[in-house]
């Protein structure tokens, strides 16, 4: 049966093993099972003073992805690699000409990380 759990982003990514993961408002991720039951929760602490705002889970390697954006200098957005279990792995700084980047990202099989740039309406590929 699925629980509410206080006011929880709409941020949400499918995960191995029918589990699903929520990234929540303060940087943390809760894993659910396809019941609904909160299995296990993690704190995204290598995001902060950074906004994480959107998650994905890259399904061959088991590593979770979170888009981190910093509010105060456009210049300086993140992603940011974990294990399944909540393992801080490596970050990645992105690009000057992604800080328009929006919330909207995937990963692919291969590895690839596709977002969405607002301004310029256009997909940018980080391999």
């Amino acid at each position: 049966m699925l629980q509410k759990y206080g006011k929880l982003r709409a941020c949400i990514t499918a995960v191995k093993y029918a589990r699903v993961m929520v990234l929540d408002s303060f940087n943390c991720v809760h894993v659910f099972s396809e019941q609904g039951d909160c299995l296990s929760r993690f704190t995204l602490n290598e995001s902060k003073p950074y906004y994480a705002r959107s998650i994905a889970f890259h399904r061959s390697s088991e590593r979770v992805v979170v888009l981190s954006l910093d509010v105060t200098d456009l210049q300086r957005n993140r992603i940011l690699i974990y294990t399944k279990d909540g393992v801080f792995v490596r970050r990645i700084l992105l690009h000057p000409k992604c800080e328009k980047v929006t919330s909207i990202f995937a990963v692919a099989e291969e590895g690839r990380v596709a977002m969405f740039d607002h301004e310029s309406r256009s997909i940018l590929l980080v391999e």
